[in-house]
């Protein structure tokens, strides 16, 4: 859509008080495609230095990075209502300045704060949901006065974004919302499937032309298997490489590859840009999501489904997956044949040679399984003409 010179659709405020802001692919491609169909956006965001920030080149983004509260400075409980009065505070002085078509906020403390501001500054609300929280889940009294807050406000948005049919379901039933009032946008990359294969990983870490880089990409810690994992690749053939891609710059397990020679870093995080060619330059990708009587995760992984945002990646690209089974998902990679679920990490091995073995068939279905089912632009459009009916050309 080809705009006018000078044409504005309208102003967007999208908080999200997370510092993960360039890992998440639907929140980068919904800034992406708003600017490119006239509005202009504000990224308000928690900034925190071990996570590289937001980047956009395009002059109809704004980045409002707000302060990093210290995780350890106060009690938990304390801590969270520090942190949400200060969002508030500071997400007020901001707003304040400027008048939006909307408020978008993303996953509960953003959609509360920006609820209030809502309502205080009178502008339409909205919903972005990548994490869905469970009122039978928390035993926590804060916990549960969030989740009370989350449904209050959830009830009053103009409508709500989240990732597929079930989840949407799923938060529906949760906090008494109409499914009509709910749009599914997958948590997704812009762009079409395309297999081209990169040497980014081998030049960037050194691996051998022959190498088989096996890709772990994603937050490094046991709700996903990471001991495990490392411990199973130990046993894998000497030209397969695990390479661990961490969205953190640190070492958050205080892991010491120099003593697992088997075990390679991709190098800490990378600009989104980049991201193409880092999950290009892999043979398989894995997505290792946990929820077992180790470590409680909740149904929000349960029902991962299309709010995985590396499967989506992994899939553009054209790079086959290895998938520890959840309902749903497991169906989904089945279905297009772009993979293999698994239901402990020791069979990755098999399910990785198998792959290995059938290597175009698996990529096409990748390919397949991305255009078909998290092809962003195509579900953008719902969210879109929501928007313009809010929007006010000046």
């Amino acid at each position: 859509m080809s705009q006018r010179k000078g044409f504005c659709a309208g102003r967007v405020a999208l908080i999200h008080f997370n510092s993960d802001f360039d890992t998440v692919p639907a929140l980068r491609s919904t800034v992406t495609l708003l600017v490119q169909h006239g509005y202009t956006v504000d990224i308000i965001y928690e900034h925190d230095p071990v996570f590289l920030p937001p980047k956009f080149e395009s002059a109809g983004v704004k980045l409002v990075p707000l302060s990093h509260f210290p995780k350890k400075a106060l009690p938990t409980w304390l801590r969270r209502i520090a942190e949400m009065l200060l969002w508030l505070f500071l997400t007020l002085r901001h707003c304040l300045r400027h008048f939006y078509t909307c408020l978008i906020g993303v996953d509960p403390p953003a959609l509360i704060v920006s609820g209030l501001l809502a309502m205080l500054v009178r502008v339409p609300l909205v919903y972005f949901n990548l994490e869905l929280y469970f009122s039978r889940e928390f035993k926590s009294p804060f916990l549960r006065l969030m989740k009370t807050l989350e449904r209050f406000f959830n009830r009053r948005c103009s409508f709500t974004i989240i990732q597929d049919q079930e989840r949407a379901r799923l938060l529906a039933e949760e906090n008494r919302i109409s499914l009509e009032t709910i749009i599914l946008l997958p948590n997704s990359p812009l762009g079409p499937a395309l297999r081209r294969r990169s040497d980014y990983l081998q030049k960037r870490i050194g691996l051998s032309p022959e190498a088989k880089p096996i890709l772990y990409a994603g937050t490094l810690d046991k709700a996903t298997y990471l001991p495990e994992l490392i411990q199973a690749a130990r046993q894998w053939p000497a030209e397969w490489a695990l390479v661990l891609h961490s969205r953190q710059r640190g070492n958050p397990l205080g892991l010491n590859l120099d003593n697992l020679p088997w075990v390679k870093s991709s190098g800490g995080p990378v600009p989104y840009a980049d991201s193409p060619a880092l999950i290009s330059s892999a043979d398989v990708g894995l997505v290792l999501y946990r929820n077992d009587d180790t470590i409680w995760m909740g149904d929000n992984i349960t029902y991962v489904g299309l709010s995985s945002g590396k499967l989506a990646q992994y899939l553009r690209c054209g790079v086959p997956v290895a998938v520890i089974a959840f309902p749903g998902l497991c169906e989904l990679i089945e279905h297009y044949h772009c993979g293999i679920c698994v239901q402990e990490v020791t069979e990755l091995q098999e399910a990785i040679a198998t792959i290995l073995a059938h290597y175009q068939d698996y990529s096409q279905g990748a390919l397949t399984c991305f255009s078909e089912v998290f092809d962003f632009e195509c579900h953008f459009d719902a969210v879109l003409a929501r928007l313009n009916g809010m929007a006010t050309i000046p």
